[in-house]
């Protein structure tokens, strides 16, 4: 899949929401944890957006359009000098060999609370 351009600095329609939870070693919520996305399969991204209380962050993301050619994006939380990526372990939720994520099917906007967010299986 070729790397098509999408920027929210531009009006768009094709918007998904994803959320995702940040843990610490012990499992114990991350709160005011960075949370960032990088398009994979477009030249854009999304964040930084802190974790609130529970540790959940969501981002406003380009939808994927049909089934066949899913969007994707990369996930990752900046803890320190070090940035912590999604570990995708579902071929249902993106690409195991690379951590792609792909983006949702359904409408959503983590800023107008419009539509549904996906929340991610696993926790960052």
């Amino acid at each position: 899949m070729s790397a098509g351009w999408w920027s929210a600095a531009r009006y768009i329609t094709e918007k998904a929401c994803v959320c995702v939870t940040v843990v610490d070693g012990d499992s114990a919520v991350i709160v005011d944890a960075p949370v960032r996305v990088d398009g994979k399969t477009y030249l854009g991204g999304a964040g930084p957006v802190m974790t609130d209380d529970t540790g959940k962050a969501c981002l406003t993301v380009k939808k994927s359009l049909n089934e066949n050619s899913r969007e994707s994006i990369s996930l990752y939380s900046s803890l320190g000098s070090i940035n912590i990526y999604y570990d995708v372990i579902s071929s249902a939720e993106g690409n195991i060999d690379t951590d792609e994520i792909f983006t949702s099917l359904v409408d959503g906007n983590s800023t107008t609370g419009i539509g549904s967010c996906s929340l991610l299986s696993e926790k960052l």
